[in-house]
């Protein structure tokens, strides 16, 4: 039987707590809104977070202590939750909560760990019970959800629904699949392609794929490369002027899958944002646009509409083009077109996400943006860290957000009142899941 935790004892340090917590969150939200209002001339200077490392780690020994108790429940209500107190032991401590999806009432998927050091998948739910997925290391989704696809050691597994019929299993990328002559060897030590992202083809047929040595599609006949293609590679090997072979390794891959089927939106850091064909011809090409790498792309749920994020260090511009223009679109790096309108200046963005007509992105500092296609801005709210997952549920009253600090916060549509929330979303956090290293997972 478990030890009752006596609140009374930790009275004063709660007090503390709550009141600078309400006192940051206040600054920081006042301090956002003049900002917006003044276009961020008038906005004076940011509040100071009173909430040093010292008291930070007292409120973690009580997060432990409330959770080996059990008494996780009444946790939020003594001290509510945050990020800034603990992000300076983060690197350390953190273990990245990304690939979140909704698959069922009040229940979430996600991986734990990092693309190079995957760990595991477990499914969450609002009511704080959790369940591993044994063997899994990652998860992905089509884009409406019929279809899943778990990743395993050296294959994927195609279920049509959560826990549904398995359909199949296609392999996973080694990473030198249709690598000309001149590109580098794999050899075993090299182990497969790490995986930062994928997504299920909406037939259920096969799986696109962002990996550290380019984009592939996966299906039940083999690995096909997408990008960088062949031809491409070919090219860089004949400018390649090194002793060694042309490496094959590509940083900030991403992949999207248009919710036809019919197209896949992709790139990488040294890439332009590309639309292809499922047989990988490249269909159009263009930017990136006011910002220096391509780092995300995404189609909006309905198809018409195609967002794509470039950035330089944390900051990016996120730009949105029709998909009937852009599909054959052929523009220069960096060219600008009337064509493609900006949609957000300023978020480096890893995840996206929509809801009621707003694309969600999901930035390196832990923010939510949302953003009309207009390029009208709409609420934002913020969670702490980069921001490694994110889905709304299939009838837009639930938000999950998972983060690289190790978060997953789950967040229900409420008109509550909501002081130790920055931000000004319509979300309320409900639970919030921390994953951190050398500790049991806990509940706050």
């Amino acid at each position: 039987m478990l030890a009752r935790m006596d609140w009374s004892k930790c009275a004063d340090l709660s007090a503390e707590w709550t009141e600078k917590t309400l006192a940051y969150v206040g600054g920081i939200n006042a301090f956002v809104a003049r900002g917006i209002a003044s276009d961020w001339e008038d906005a004076g200077k940011a509040p100071e977070d009173q909430r040093d490392d010292a008291l930070g780690d007292k409120v973690v020994a009580i997060v432990r202590e409330a959770n080996a108790k059990g008494a996780w429940r009444e946790l939020r209500q003594h001290f509510p939750p945050a990020h800034a107190p603990f992000a300076d032991k983060l690197d350390e401590r953190a273990n990245p909560l990304r690939s979140v999806y909704f698959v069922g009432e009040g229940r979430v998927v996600a991986a734990t760990g990092s693309a190079w050091a995957p760990e595991g998948v477990v499914v969450y739910g609002f009511d704080g019970e959790s369940e591993e997925i044994p063997g899994a290391l990652d998860v992905a989704a089509s884009p409406d959800r019929r279809f899943f696809a778990l990743l395993f050691s050296d294959h994927l597994v195609l279920t049509e629904g959560w826990g549904g019929r398995e359909l199949g299993q296609v392999p996973r990328p080694r990473g030198d699949e249709g690598a000309p002559a001149g590109t580098e060897t794999l050899s075993e030590d090299d182990g497969l392609a790490a995986i930062e992202h994928m997504v299920v083809l909406p037939s259920g047929e096969g799986v696109a794929l962002a990996t550290n040595r380019g984009v592939f599609l996966s299906t039940g006949s083999g690995v096909r490369r997408l990008s960088p293609d062949s031809s491409t590679l070919e090219q860089h090997v004949r400018g390649w002027s090194e002793d060694e072979p042309y490496p094959l390794r590509t940083d900030m891959t991403h992949v999207a899958v248009h919710p036809s089927g019919e197209w896949i939106g992709c790139g990488y850091q040294d890439s332009q944002h590309e639309l292809r064909t499922l047989d990988g011809t490249l269909v159009g090409e263009f930017g990136p646009l006011h910002s220096e790498y391509p780092h995300h792309i995404a189609f909006s749920p309905d198809g018409t509409r195609v967002i794509f994020n470039s950035c330089h260090s944390y900051n990016g511009v996120t730009s949105i083009g029709r998909m009937d223009v852009l599909q054959t679109l052929r523009l220069g790096r960096y060219e600008e077109d009337v064509r493609l309108l900006p949609l957000e200046s300023g978020a480096r963005v890893y995840n996206s996400s929509f809801h009621e007509g707003l694309f969600l992105l999901g930035d390196a500092y832990g923010y939510i943006r949302t953003a009309k296609p207009s390029g009208d801005l709409g609420w934002q709210h913020f969670t702490g860290s980069s921001i490694g997952g994110l889905d709304v549920s299939p009838d837009g009253k639930q938000l999950a957000i998972g983060t690289h600090a190790g978060f997953l916060s789950l967040l229900e549509l409420s008109d509550e009142a909501t002081p130790h929330q920055i931000g000004n979303g319509p979300f309320v956090e409900q639970i919030r899941y921390l994953r951190w290293k050398d500790e049991p997972l806990w509940r706050w």
